[in-house]
């Protein structure tokens, strides 16, 4: 299975059960992972084996530092949805290194007052 595939089976197994909105903001984050992946390693194509917590934590960061959300309070919210995705596939492919608390992830973005 590639990292691309199991952000698939993540998207149609559990995000698609969700309600409109919740489902839109986590189709959002998997295709913002995606275009993460297209310039940092090891990308949609490489075997889920690969995908390692230094790259969900990557992203993480990655999506703060482009302000890829208005403020810190939108990026908290991605690390709730990464978060998510790391538990979905250490239950569904034993990747146990992803199973991320929630709040270690919010610790990587700095609280800018807006929370």
């Amino acid at each position: 299975m590639t990292v691309g595939e199991a952000l698939t089976a993540f998207e149609s197994s559990w995000v698609e059960q969700q309600s409109i909105t919740p489902r839109t903001a986590y189709r959002r984050t998997l295709r913002l992972i995606g275009l993460y992946l297209r310039d940092h390693p090891p990308g949609v194509d490489a075997p889920l084996a690969e995908l390692t917590p230094d790259v969900l934590t990557g992203f993480v960061v990655w999506h703060r530092a482009h302000a890829l959300a208005d403020d810190a309070r939108g990026t908290h919210k991605v690390t709730v949805h990464v978060a998510r995705l790391g538990g979905f596939l250490a239950e569904q492919y034993g990747m146990t290194d992803l199973a991320f608390d929630r709040e270690e992830l919010r610790a990587l973005v700095p609280d800018d007052g807006s929370t």
